[in-house]
């Protein structure tokens, strides 16, 4: 009877070392499984950010670009409406100074 039961004690304790490293690695199956998953769903959700991130970025810059190139083109158009503003006063100066000039010289044929 004691054979008996040493051996089904040594039964039971080798199904239970067996069953425990079988358990440990089911466990670490299921583990690296569930890290593996979320490490794919954090992959996932990092790209769908940076696409996110890209588009705004691409159409932030675009904004920008536009932005600036209207203002360059306000700046150079009132840089034009200033010199034809210039060119007209420097044109109503000359036509000033000769029609003085000239009425001087009337004035000076007619003396003599």
């Amino acid at each position: 009877m004691c054979r008996w039961r040493d051996f089904v004690e040594l039964r039971q304790y080798q199904t239970e070392a067996l069953s425990s490293v079988v358990t440990r690695h089911s466990r670490r199956e299921q583990r690296n499984s569930l890290v593996r998953w979320i490490a794919l769903v954090k992959a996932e959700q990092i790209s769908k950010r940076y696409e996110n991130m890209s588009a705004l970025v691409s159409e932030v810059s675009f904004k920008q670009r536009v932005f600036l190139a209207l203002k360059h083109a306000c700046l150079q158009s009132r840089t034009e409406r200033t010199t034809e503003k210039f060119r007209e006063w420097k044109a109503r100066c000359l036509a000033a100074r000769d029609r003085r000039y000239f009425e001087r010289k009337k004035v000076m044929v007619s003396r003599l």
